[in-house]
C-alpha cells in the first residue's frame, strides 16, 4: 500500500476553505440523487421534560442553596437504508432551567451520524462521521446538583470527517483504491446562556486537522 500525507504540504489549507467540500459530501450522503440509491428513510422523534429538586444546587460543602432544576429535552434519530445509501443521525437538545440560581442555564447539543453512499456504482464511494459532545474539563471542577459541569468546567468537542473514496479493477489481475481522508476536531466553551464562546480560555486548546491521500494496490482473484 502507497500512503501520501498532504498536511505538511499544503500548510496554508485552512479548515474554512474545505467546510464547503464537507458540506457538499455530507449532501451526496444524505440525499439520494439517483433511483438506484433510492432508501428508506425513517425519522423517531423524541421529547421529555424531568423537573427535579435539589436542596444543595452546586454541590458544595458549605453554604448549600435549593432550587428547582426543569430538564427539557428535545430530539430525534434519522435513519436512511438503501443499496447504495446508509445513513444513521442521532439529533439531541437538552435545556436546564434553574429557578432561582443565576448563572446555571445551560444548553446541551448531542450529535452523532455516520454514513456512506456509492455515487458512482463500484466506483465512486463517500463516506462521513460528525459527532458534538459536552466534555468535562476538569474533574476536580464545580458540578451542578445534576452531575453537570457548570459554565467554567465544560467544553464542546465537535468532530467530523470526509472521505471521497475512488475504486478501480484491472480485470481479475489487480485492484486499485484512492482515498482522500478531511478530519477536523474543534474544541469550544460553552457560555452559561447556552451560547458559545470560541476565544474562552481553554477553548480551542484540543483544535486540530488533518488532510490524508491514499493509494492502496492488491492483487486480484487471478493470484488467489
Amino acid at each position: 500500500m502507497i500512503t501520501a500525507n498532504i498536511n505538511n504540504i499544503f500548510p496554508r489549507l485552512r479548515a474554512a476553505g474545505c467546510r464547503w467540500v464537507l458540506g457538499a459530501g455530507v449532501l451526496a450522503v444524505i440525499l439520494p440523487g439517483h433511483p438506484a440509491q433510492a432508501a428508506t428513510i425513517r425519522f423517531e422523534p423524541s421529547a421529555s421534560v424531568n423537573e427535579t429538586y435539589t436542596d444543595n444546587v452546586r454541590s458544595v460543602t458549605q453554604g448549600a442553596e435549593a432550587d428547582f432544576i426543569t430538564e427539557s429535552n428535545v430530539g430525534g434519530r434519522l435513519t436512511a437504508d438503501g443499496n447504495r445509501l446508509n445513513l444513521s443521525l442521532s439529533l439531541n437538545a437538552s435545556h436546564e432551567m434553574y429557578h432561582n440560581t443565576k448563572g446555571l442555564d445551560g444548553f446541551r447539543p448531542r450529535v452523532f451520524g455516520k454514513g456512506d453512499t456509492e455515487l458512482l456504482q463500484d466506483r465512486l464511494f463517500v463516506d462521513g462521521f460528525i459527532s458534538l459532545s459536552e466534555v468535562t474539563a476538569s474533574r476536580q471542577g464545580p458540578v451542578s446538583a445534576t452531575d453537570r459541569a457548570l459554565p467554567s468546567n465544560k467544553r464542546q468537542l465537535m468532530t467530523y470527517s470526509l472521505e471521497p473514496r475512488l475504486e478501480h479493477r484491472f480485470g481479475r489481475t489487480a485492484a486499485a483504491t484512492l482515498s482522500y481522508l478531511f478530519s477536523e476536531t474543534s474544541v469550544s466553551q460553552p457560555s452559561a446562556g447556552g451560547g458559545v464562546s470560541p476565544g474562552a480560555p481553554g477553548a480551542g486548546a484540543g483544535d486540530s486537522e488533518s488532510h490524508e491521500v491514499n493509494l492502496e494496490l492488491s492483487t486480484g482473484p487471478k493470484f488467489s
